[in-house]
């Protein structure tokens, strides 16, 4: 387990600035191979917040030098990335609190042909509001806040691109609408989704069962290599 629910009670009773520790989270970054995620010639662009000036910031691998400092630097934008506010503790970097960008910006990515959209939620399941606890209904909200965000980044940046998989086949709502506002576009351009199909109901953020992150893991492997091979098709 990555996370301690312990640890969050912990952490909230005390009133530290977030939920949960940094060792899980920490332990993930650490074992990125960062020199080859720099000389990828794939461009990899991470989304962060940049709390002090108050506005977002796009991070690329290629403008990081080959040596250990730059290495180090790039997890902790990495790190700095996944660190939702209020759950994890921000990354301080060059003078800077960085934290989860909680978006995409897609700009960047209207000149290309194919642009692959990943999504790691699971297929949301149907729930009475009235039954979450205080701290379910909040997530709940950001959730459809950052989708709300996202489905306008992409409808302002991305019009000219057809969206694939059909709207039928997804669980993310966001598709759905987007699929609907793209329906007449004709365009060869494809926006491609690749999302989990499967739900692991015990599989949450500050709790999981043995083999849940694995069977997360080897699941995305075979959505990817599903949707990649009806493109082929």
């Amino acid at each position: 387990m990555i996370f301690s629910r312990f640890a969050a009670v912990r952490h909230f009773a005390s009133g530290n600035p977030a939920l949960y520790d940094d060792h899980g989270l920490n332990y993930l970054v650490n074992n990125l191979d960062a020199e080859k995620i720099i000389a990828s010639p794939i461009k990899l662009e991470i989304v962060v917040w940049n709390e002090l000036a108050e506005r977002s910031e796009i991070i690329r691998n290629h403008e990081f030098s080959n040596d250990p400092a730059s290495y180090q630097t790039l997890r902790r934008f990495i790190k700095a990335s996944a660190s939702f506010p209020g759950f994890f503790m921000p990354e301080r970097i060059n003078g800077q609190i960085y934290s989860d960008g909680c978006q995409i910006c897609s700009e960047s990515f209207a000149d290309l042909d194919t642009v692959i959209l990943i999504d790691c939620g699971q297929p949301k399941m149907t729930i009475d509001p009235g039954t979450l606890k205080w701290h379910e209904r909040l997530t709940k909200r950001l959730s459809s806040m950052i989708d709300d965000a996202i489905e306008q980044d992409i409808k302002m940046q991305l019009a000219k691109f057809k969206p694939f998989p059909d709207s039928e086949e997804a669980s993310w709502s966001v598709w759905k609408r987007i699929s609907k506002f793209f329906k007449d576009i004709q365009i060869a351009k494809r926006l491609i989704l690749i999302s989990p199909s499967m739900n692991i109901p015990t599989l949450m953020l500050n709790y999981c069962e043995k083999n849940d992150i694995s069977k997360s893991i080897q699941h995305g492997y075979e959505r990817v290599k599903e949707i990649m091979g009806r493109l082929d098709a």
